[in-house]
């Protein structure tokens, strides 16, 4: 069964956890390289919205599932082009046949 703890009590057991978890000790300097790259952002100027936008999209789709992405959308509009392409090709081929079969002489 839980006991109630007395305020007394529970200051005593803040105060052990505490000690059995210390906080580690932060390096040399810490606090002035952290408000020099404070002031450092804040001095540099802001870029244009156009650059901000590109970056932005350049970074996602540098992400390996946009690239994949990507890279499947490019495959399959190519195949998509070629056939496509391939289509026109064995038509003007199959008008070609049947003009020299219509008409042989008129293209030689």
């Amino acid at each position: 069964m839980k006991q109630e703890m007395t305020e007394a009590e529970a200051v005593e057991w803040r105060k052990v956890l505490r000690e059995a978890r210390p906080e580690p000790a932060l390096p040399p300097r810490f606090r002035d390289s952290v408000w020099c790259r404070i002031q450092r952002d804040e001095i540099e100027p802001e870029a244009a919205p156009a650059v901000l936008w590109l970056e932005r999209v350049v970074t996602r789709l540098l992400r390996p599932r946009m690239a994949l992405a990507g890279v499947l959308t490019i495959m399959l509009l190519g195949a998509v082009i070629g056939v496509l392409d391939g289509t026109a090709a064995a038509r003007q081929v199959a008008q070609d046949r049947y003009v020299a079969v219509v008409a042989p002489h008129v293209i030689r």
